[in-house]
């Protein structure tokens, strides 16, 4: 008796563990993408926010060469999005990232040059116009209307991502892209917890990358470099979830960027590079009166 009781218990623990097991991998990418959706918000809620605006305090830092605070927003109208930093360096006073509806923007950090982010962001468009950037921050974010922007998603299983079990999600815009994007959902909550962006550039192809600012000198590669394999990462991670309004949405957000070149020369404008961002919401605003024109950014 004892023995068919102890049997009767393992089978049903082998059972409970095989549909645990196979619960992920029998989802699909868009049975994942409707409940991350629901973890934003009701399908109600989210129709009644035509625009979003989110202030926030950010720490920029680039590795061997110290920090800077400043203030950030991130502004969204339908796919219109926009990233603004403001920083108290003659080095690297600004930031902006937009996309008018039509064209993606990337401002210079100052006169004639990109920052190191902004060199990145300018030669991967789709970050703005696939409304990849900034993530759930934006009311243009991607997973929100793909039935007009049609990527193509694909489930890929589970991975670690700080401790907590992530579902996997690849993402490929419509038009192709030479980025590698791979999206992550906390398994318990659904709620999208980050995005990983990788490009390779191997040494037969050469590549170009736009100049940076003096603050970002390293953003430079010169010809040395493009003889060599380089590789970007770009990582958005999203935490501290919090009611805003109807929708939950993250509050602390990060973004870490890297730049590493095999080349064998190294030279103030090659040198590989790591940049971090770091933004702590301080206000949400929904549906603003805003002007025709606000992401129509000056980018000289």
């Amino acid at each position: 008796m004892f023995t068919i009781r102890l049997t009767k218990i393992f089978i049903l623990a082998m059972v409970l563990t095989f549909a645990v097991s196979s619960y992920g991998q029998k989802m699909t990418a868009e049975e994942i993408i409707a409940k991350h959706l629901d973890s934003i918000g009701t399908k109600e809620s989210r129709a009644k926010i035509k625009n979003q605006a989110i202030f926030s305090d950010v720490q920029f830092t680039i590795k061997g060469a110290g920090s800077l605070n400043g203030k950030a927003l991130i502004l969204s109208s339908g796919e219109k999005n926009l990233l603004g930093m403001n920083f108290p360096s003659n080095d690297y006073p600004q930031d902006r990232f937009a996309y008018n509806g039509k064209s993606t923007l990337v401002a210079f950090a100052r006169p004639g040059a990109y920052s190191i982010l902004g060199g990145f962001i300018h030669t991967n468009e789709e970050l703005l116009r696939e409304g990849l950037l900034t993530g759930t921050l934006s009311s243009g974010w991607a997973l929100l209307n793909t039935d007009s922007r049609k990527p193509k998603l694909t489930f890929e299983g589970t991975k670690k991502v700080n401790d907590k079990e992530a579902l996997v999600i690849s993402f490929m815009p419509k038009n192709g892209g030479d980025l590698s994007v791979k999206m992550y959902f906390d398994k318990q909550t659904y709620q999208h917890i980050r995005t990983e962006y990788n490009r390779v550039i191997a040494a037969s192809t050469g590549g170009t990358v736009a100049s940076g600012s003096s603050i970002d000198s390293s953003a430079r590669i010169d010809s040395s470099a493009r003889q060599s394999e380089s590789r970007y990462e770009l990582v958005e991670d999203f935490s501290d979830f919090q009611k805003a309004g109807e929708l939950t949405l993250p509050t602390s957000y990060k973004i870490s960027y890297t730049f590493f070149s095999s080349g064998a020369t190294r030279s103030a404008q090659n040198q590989n590079r790591e940049v971090e961002l770091k933004f702590k919401v301080t206000n949400f605003s929904y549906n603003d009166q805003l002007d025709e024109n606000t992401f129509d950014i000056i980018t000289k």
